[in-house]
């Protein structure tokens, strides 16, 4: 009967180790990403930002992306 109660405090003590690591690791992962991907990034020239949208009605995408070169083109064009 004694070693019953002997492995019933064992399991008891691991079972709170076990929950308070858990806990523990989970508040520090959501620290992490929070502060990484959750917290809005700071612009120093928010008035300056722009939103650069192409429409490529041919494939049915109105929000298209830009390769590359397109970008650059659409660069070199503002600053004449």
């Amino acid at each position: 009967m004694r070693c019953v109660r002997c492995g019933t405090k064992g399991l008891a003590i691991t079972v709170v180790l076990t929950l308070a690591l858990g806990i523990g690791a989970n508040a520090a992962i959501f620290s992490v990403v929070r502060g990484v991907l959750l917290r809005p990034l700071v612009n120093r020239d928010e008035n300056r930002l722009i939103y650069i949208r192409q429409s490529a009605r041919g494939i049915g995408a109105e929000d298209a992306a830009f390769s590359v070169p397109e970008f650059w083109t659409c660069a070199r064009a503002s600053k004449r």
